[in-house]
């Protein structure tokens, strides 16, 4: 594999991990298809 396609694709994942680290909620399904938002506690976040 190309090492710049393999730095490339390492760098996305990491900004995968970054964003998660980012969101202060997360969405539960409810109903009929429904989402309802429930914030995270910060012990929590990662």
């Amino acid at each position: 594999m190309d090492p710049y396609v393999k730095r490339l694709e390492h760098l996305i994942n990491r900004l995968d991990i970054v964003t998660i680290r980012l969101q202060s909620s997360t969405g539960v399904p409810f109903g009929d298809g429904e989402y309802k938002k429930y914030p995270i506690p910060e012990q929590f976040k990662i």
